[in-house]
């Protein structure tokens, strides 16, 4: 199945540029590495357990002590035998991911739930940003093109339409694996049952366009759409790439920020920043959101210090 671009123009790298790492290998190397990394840390059960008692033994001031959270992320497979990518080793990516995230350990707290997929971000002459003044994106010559130096992988985001995700949060009381299975479930009946109306239609299994998305690009091909009623959080991809220095994988937002609206007051809109890093230990998560009338902080540690979330199941 063929995912399109996004329509926010993902492929611009101001923010991302700044820290990429000279390459060292080929770049097809890179990619593959790349792809194996995120496939093999970014799963899992992780919390900030450590972290929170670690702050209160501290005597912070309770403001400060960063919340218990919970994270589960799990993989989504559509089909048994069809490789992430549609076989060509230099198009594969991560398998999707539903991620569950709940406070202080139980379930039924459910605050977040997101599909994730990937994407290669094209290793090419990247065209000046227009709405920059038309200058180059990192540097001073205006109408140049930048090259990329690094290899990178998109990550973007999916809201569940409401039903869904009511039917994960009825799950959750029996268990966070349970809630994970359901989603998967729902996402990828949804695919099947997709193709199925396209081929009846006349139509390619394997080619569906999907929301939230413009042009195709040939080199990104994953094995799972993501369709309607899934709805993408336009402007919030991230993009991750790999530091060998430290041997960690780091994401940033695209633009920096993004806003979306309040799942909680309705008509309300947030401004949303997010750093990750990731390892074999720890997902280190920098996620704050403010309002955007007031910029007061909304979410997120006021001190700017991230949840440092201890991997506990592989």
């Amino acid at each position: 199945i063929t995912l399109m671009p996004s329509s926010s123009q993902p492929y611009r790298l101001r923010n991302i540029c700044r820290c990429s790492h000279k390459k060292s290998i080929p770049a097809l190397q890179e990619r593959e590495r790349l792809v194996d990394l995120v496939s093999q840390r970014f799963q899992g059960r992780f919390d900030n357990l450590d972290q929170v008692l670690l702050d209160q033994a501290s005597g912070l001031d309770p403001l400060d002590v960063h919340e218990r959270f919970d994270c589960l992320i799990q993989p989504i497979k559509l089909t048994k035998d069809e490789p992430r990518g549609g076989g060509s080793r230099s198009n594969i990516v991560p398998d999707p991911c539903i991620a569950l995230y709940y406070f202080d350990g139980e379930p039924t707290k459910l605050f977040r739930i997101r599909y994730y997929s990937f994407h290669h971000v094209p290793d090419a002459p990247h065209a000046a940003n227009s709405a920059t003044g038309g200058g180059d994106v990192l540097g001073d010559d205006p109408g140049a093109e930048t090259k990329r130096d690094g290899v990178f992988l998109q990550m973007r985001l999916w809201k569940l339409p409401q039903p869904w995700a009511s039917e994960v949060r009825q799950a959750a009381a029996d268990g966070i694996a349970i809630a994970a299975d359901v989603a998967a479930r729902l996402l990828v009946g949804s695919v099947q049952e997709a193709e199925r109306a396209a081929t009846d239609r006349g139509g390619e299994a394997g080619t569906l366009v999907g929301v939230g998305t413009t042009a195709p690009d040939e080199d990104d091909v994953v094995p799972l759409q993501l369709l309607s009623p899934c709805s993408e959080l336009v402007g919030c991809e991230v993009v991750w790439e790999y530091d060998s220095t430290n041997d960690d994988l780091r994401a940033e937002m695209l633009e920096g920020s993004c806003v979306v609206d309040s799942e909680r007051t309705p008509g309300k809109q947030i401004r949303v920043t997010d750093e990750l890093i990731l390892n074999d230990l720890q997902l280190s998560i920098n996620d704050c959101g403010f309002d955007t009338d007031t910029g007061a902080l909304i979410y997120g540690n006021r001190k700017g210090i991230p949840y440092l979330l201890q991997r506990r199941t592989p």
